[in-house]
């Protein structure tokens, strides 16, 4: 570095005296500029002194507006009627059972056909199975279409179900 530089650096680094940093409250020793003198620093805290209580007035003191100019009264809105609500229906309970294997649909007492409609839950293949174990545990598909997008995703089709795969790992399953 250039001597000027240096001699600007120290010169400025003497304008902030040490004495002018702040201090942590748990130093033990004082700094030297403080007016207490260092033969007499004690290891023990030094207690303040008590502060008298003060008497709280029973009311408080509210003090007056002072208006620069006049306010306007403010005019009140017409009132709107407020339309009565409607009933509103209780939602129809829904019932889930969730089964695995083979599923009997069976009608409610009270229902017809048309309220019913069985739905076969497929737990096989499981989710991240590769396509060799599911050929391996179904046999080979009816038919297997050919891989789609990024990432490639591919379609195996069996008689009961249809199998996606992204790549050679199965995402989804689906009843046919």
């Amino acid at each position: 570095m250039n001597t000027k530089y240096i001699v600007a650096l120290i010169s400025l680094l003497s304008l902030f005296p040490v004495a002018s940093q702040a201090r942590s409250p748990w130093d033990k020793a004082p700094a030297a500029s403080e007016s207490a003198p260092a033969e007499t620093t004690t290891a023990e805290p030094v207690m303040a002194e008590p502060v008298a209580p003060q008497a709280i007035p029973a009311e408080p003191e509210v003090a007056q507006p002072v208006a620069a100019e006049p306010i306007a009264p403010i005019e009140p809105v017409a009132a709107q009627p407020v339309p009565a609500a409607e009933p509103v229906a209780a939602p129809e309970a829904i019932e889930v059972i969730e089964t695995t294997g083979d599923v009997l649909a069976m009608p409610q007492p009270g229902a017809t056909q048309a309220d019913t409609t069985p739905v076969l839950l497929l737990d096989f293949p499981r989710r991240g199975m590769d396509q060799e174990k599911v050929q391996s545990e179904l046999g080979k598909p009816v038919e297997i279409k050919e891989a789609v997008g990024v990432p490639p995703i591919t379609r195996w089709i069996y008689n009961d179900r249809v199998v996606y795969f992204e790549r050679s790992t199965v995402i989804h399953v689906v009843a046919r």
